[in-house]
């Protein structure tokens, strides 16, 4: 554990310095490190895997599917938002005066 090679037949065996809890060792080149991770010292999350410095836990894609969901709703608003005010304007600019309350009154 803490140490990292190549593959099975190598002989240059090196200290994983970063995160040791990441190289878990043993025979089998696939299980050298520990699960979610690979690579040159077990420092790349798999497929699908992300994580935020070197010695977090990858974490599935999946689980956050929705953690942007709040981000993106206020985006939509703001946009929505905006659209309206420019709408507004244009009108107002259109039907100036008395003209603009008397359609907006019509409108309704």
């Amino acid at each position: 554990s803490g140490y990292w090679r190549v593959g099975s037949d190598s002989s240059m065996i090196l200290n994983c310095t970063s995160n040791p809890g990441a190289c878990v060792g043993g025979r089998n080149s696939s299980a050298y490190c520990q699960e979610n991770l690979e690579g040159p010292l077990c420092a790349i999350c798999k497929h699908n895997y992300w994580k935020a410095s070197g010695n977090e836990n990858c974490q599935s894609c999946d689980e956050d599917r929705f953690s942007g969901m709040g981000t993106r709703f206020w985006v939509m608003l703001s946009l929505l938002v905006g659209i309206l005010a420019l709408f507004y304007v244009q009108m107002k600019m259109k039907y100036k005066g008395d003209q603009f309350a008397k359609q907006m009154v019509k409108a309704r």
